[in-house]
């Protein structure tokens, strides 16, 4: 009965100003776009101007900036009333009045003479895709607001006034849309969680009652997305510490010249990789009186793996593939793919200009390096990870007599025991003499034992600014750091490189060796990752890296939204909840390189003036801040000639490569300074005055006869100087 006394009749509704397009309500459908709100979509950088403006003088034509799906081909017609507008012109009640009854009697001619021609054209495009709208960002000059109106159940629908003394607010929350996980719907489980058959599926707006709501909420491992399905709130609730978004109040008044409200908000699009990139939340299964070991223990071990794999994937393994994809492509520059034996490759060595076995051998020790300098840091990255993370082996690593008890840790000790260099590479690392043979490591496991007990080697590998060259390493400066002292590359570009011993399916072996490689440490890094466990009765510890999930149903390049309005009332305790409105469109963000998106023009005018009496002018506003070393860069490049840029740029024999520079990097011999260049022209003006020499100098070299089509006519006034 108290409920009954003092509850508020509040709901939400489409904006008042668009009402007048609901005569009749026949059908579900027109009473579901009438409890809708809507999205409005501005073209101009004043679009704040211009919606008061419009809610001044026409608000009854706000139906016109409805968002509709655009793209740069088809872009959306820009509302006819936008051109009526007087931005910033001072509110009258008598000006608006006269405008209003100058628009009434174009509307009556209009009327009358639609039975005697043909109908306007509808402002409305036709489709383009059966796929959810697509909101655009502010640089590329589209602004969106989502608008409602806030109304009490009575006679004649009056607004509900936000008493803000009493705490009230209105705001909008931002939802996701993902497919529900049952076989009930029209949807087979191989295409179900597809990007394509979710826009498809969406493209009936029905369809998205069919579908997960996901909030934004805070969590202690930073934003992610909740899913209604699995928690105790309903998609008409708001969850704890889910993400509001503000709103304002627009006072505008009727052609009943009846004071109204319109709230609206400004739709943040260019916050869409935050969007995109925020993971599933595992801990939102959670219910009331539950534990994380009966409930979640599984399914947060599940998404802690997954994140270590990224996590794995981007330091250790990625960058282990990136060198073995490298030294297949130089093999077959060199056509040497089929070639094992170093020997055979060296036999003739001399200078002899003709074999070119000499500069062959430069290229090679060249890339060894290379190689070998990537390796030590793969090597840092992968002990810290077993010291994060597998820290049983990380011990067993350090100290030999250590005993490991799981299964999966003995035998990822043992995969990384049998991770050996071959008896060629061993020959060709020490070759030289620069290295004896016990600093070349046998094993993986020997360069991770050298790694961990090395505790200054990170620090080292951090301040080391010089290539890494063997033959020189003894006469480095005693005070510059120095590179570590052991081999164990992890590829070669003429023998195989170390790799796992690993089993691997049979269909494996009908591809090439690079394949055969690439799936090898594919495999690695999943029993690295099934190492990874939790002591009984503990739950899995929280992690800082986590990217988003590769098996979440969210994983979508296009990620598909709702927006619903929301008024809350703490002060009224649990006999008035907050009011939810019903779902917006389904709609997209788009990125900031969308190939659909609309290009905001761009104008880089050039100086008039160009004397040194006239760019002196010029705030000195651009400056190059140059670091020691960019600056030793830059020195090196100085020395460059064009031959050296073309032999860069062509096969072997050929090639060569650029000069490395040989001493510290610094700007001015020993001295270890930076510089910073400070100019008197903007940087836009010095990128065009670049970009304008270079294609005249193209056009002059290559088409001689360009300057006779140039036809220069006099401006009479028009001179730098005045």
């Amino acid at each position: 009965m108290v409920v009954a006394i003092t509850k508020h009749n509040v709901k939400w509704l489409s904006p008042s100003p668009v009402w007048g397009r609901f005569r009749e309500f026949k059908d579900q459908a027109d009473r579901d776009l009438f409890a809708q709100p809507n999205i409005l979509r501005f073209n101009n950088d004043n679009f704040m101007d211009e919606l008061l403006s419009a809610m001044t003088y026409y608000p009854d034509k706000l139906s016109e900036w409805k968002a509709r799906k655009e793209t740069w081909r088809q872009p959306m017609a820009t509302p006819k009333t936008a051109a009526k507008l007087i931005l910033n012109e001072p509110l009258s009640d008598l000006n608006k009045t006269q405008k209003r009854q100058i628009e009434k009697r174009i509307q009556e001619q209009t009327v009358s003479t639609q039975n005697t021609s043909e109908p306007e054209s509808s402002h409305q495009l036709p489709p383009l895709e059966a796929e959810p709208l697509k909101l655009y960002q502010p640089a590329q000059q589209r602004y969106y607001l989502v608008s409602a109106s806030l109304v009490c159940q009575k006679r004649g629908l009056p607004d509900r006034i936000v008493d803000v003394g009493r705490q009230e607010q209105v705001s909008f929350l931002l939802r996701r849309l993902s497919l529900k996980k049952v076989a009930d719907l029209p949807l087979n489980n191989e295409t179900q969680d597809s990007e394509k058959t979710l826009l498809e599926f969406l493209a009936d707006e029905k369809n998205v009652k069919n579908c997960d709501e996901y909030a934004l909420v805070q969590t202690e491992n930073g934003v992610q997305w909740k899913n209604f399905t699995d928690s105790n709130y309903s998609v008409n609730q708001a969850m704890p510490d889910e993400e509001r978004l503000p709103m304002f109040t627009i006072g505008f008044s009727d052609l009943d010249n009846r004071n109204r409200r319109l709230l609206a908000g400004l739709i943040p699009v260019a916050k869409r990789e935050a969007y995109i990139n925020a993971a599933e939340s595992i801990t939102a299964s959670l219910q009331p009186g539950q534990s994380i070991d009966n409930a979640n223990k599984e399914k947060l071990l599940e998404q802690k793996k997954a994140a270590l794999k990224s996590l794995f994937e981007m330091e250790v393994a990625g960058p282990w593939k990136a060198m073995i994809e490298q030294v297949y492509i130089e093999r077959g520059q060199r056509g040497d793919t089929n070639k094992t034996d170093i020997n055979a490759l060296f036999d003739d060595a001399g200078p002899d200009p003709v074999t070119g076995v000499e500069r062959f051998r430069e290229v090679i020790k060249t890339s060894r390096e290379q190689i070998q300098t990537i390796s030590w840091y793969v090597l840092v990255d992968f002990a810290k990870f077993l010291h994060d993370y597998i820290h049983n082996v990380w011990e067993k690593l350090n100290d030999d007599q250590f005993d490991l008890t799981e299964d999966n840790e003995i035998l990822l000790y043992q995969t990384i025991k049998g991770i050996t260099l071959s008896d060629n590479l061993r020959g060709a690392l020490i070759e030289n003499g620069s290295y004896g043979s016990t600093d070349v490591k046998d094993d993986m496991a020997q360069a991770l034992s050298a790694v961990i007990k090395t505790d200054e080697l990170v620090d080292d590998l951090e301040k080391i600014d010089l290539t890494y060259d063997r033959e020189n390493l003894p006469s480095y400066a005693v005070d510059d750091p120095r590179w570590p002292e052991f081999l164990f590359p992890l590829a070669d570009p003429v023998v195989a490189g170390p790799l796992p011993d690993l089993n691997l399916p049979n269909e494996s072996t009908a591809v090439g060796d690079e394949d055969i490689s690439l799936a090898i440490l594919d495999k690695f890094s999943e029993r690295v990752i099934n190492t990874i466990s939790v002591a009984p009765g503990e739950a899995p510890e929280v992690i800082s890296f986590t990217p988003p999930p590769v098996d979440s149903t969210l994983n979508s390049r296009e990620a598909v939204f709702v927006i619903r309005c929301i008024y809350e009332q703490p002060n009224c305790g649990p006999f008035n909840p907050a009011v939810l409105s019903a779902p917006t469109e389904p709609f997209q963000m788009a990125s900031f390189f969308d190939s659909d998106a609309p290009g905001r023009p761009i104008q880089i005018p050039m100086p008039i003036d160009i004397s040194p009496a006239g760019l002196r002018k010029f705030n000195k506003n651009t400056t190059f801040m140059i670091s020691d070393m960019l600056c030793g860069k830059l020195n090196s490049i100085r020395k460059l000639t064009f031959g050296d840029l073309v032999l860069s740029v062509l096969p072997w024999p050929f090639h060569k490569d650029l000069p490395e520079p040989t001493g510290p990097a610094s700007c001015g011999g020993s001295n270890p300074f930076g510089m910073f260049c400070s100019l008197s022209i903007p940087i836009v003006t010095i990128c065009a005055f670049v970009l304008l020499i270079i294609m005249v100098a193209l056009f002059d070299l290559f088409f001689r006869w360009i300057p006779l089509l140039f036809v220069c006519l006099p401006i009479p006034g028009f001179k730098g100087k005045k």
